[in-house]
């Protein structure tokens, strides 16, 4: 099944729970499988312009630079679930995930499209689902926690439940300058 869904530059990423990742060249035509990215599980899929993000369940993060034709793994571990992605100008966030191992669960933020990550979760939940920006504010969704805001790429992070009727999020959008949960 189809877990997740992107477009990056001319292209189209489809991820699944249990055959990885393709990329259709031609509007959904044809699918071929992309064999750089080789966990099975694709989460999430995030795109910037040409870059593209993609969170997984054994391998946590894989990400390209140029469109999707080369993907490199990039996580802030090797071994571990990225179960959400966000971007804010030229920050990446990832949650990640390790069953067995808290100490390492969190949030992480990389700069520099991924080749280093600082652990940025001071207050917050480790079950982060989604992400979604608003300029530099940065919301992050969880699955019974509700959300959370920092406004200084994760030094700090907020409560901010108001209004919100069930604390179970599992996707966050921004448009314009409004954030839906779902």
């Amino acid at each position: 099944n189809i877990t997740a869904l992107v477009s990056i530059g001319s292209n189209i990423f489809a991820g699944t729970n249990l055959s990885g990742l393709f990329r259709s060249t031609n509007n959904g035509i044809n699918w071929t499988k992309v064999d750089q990215v080789f966990d099975p599980h694709i989460y999430t899929l995030v795109a910037k312009g040409t870059n593209g993000f993609a969170g997984t369940r054994y391998a946590s993060l894989f990400i390209t630079t140029d469109s999707g034709n080369r993907w490199l793994h990039r996580g802030p571990y090797d071994d571990h679930e990225a179960l959400g992605i966000g971007i804010s100008g030229n920050n990446i966030f990832v949650s990640d995930y390790y069953p067995g191992f808290p100490s390492d669960n969190g949030v992480f933020l990389s700069t520099n499209n991924g080749d280093n990550w600082t652990k940025v979760n001071d207050g917050l939940p480790y079950n982060v689902k989604c992400f979604a920006s608003i300029v530099s504010n940065v919301f992050a969704g969880f699955g019974g926690d509700g959300i959370y805001i920092t406004t200084n790429n994760g030094s700090n992070w907020k409560l901010v439940n108001n209004g919100l009727s069930d604390p179970y999020v599992n996707s966050l959008v921004a448009i314009d300058t409004n954030i839906f949960a779902g």
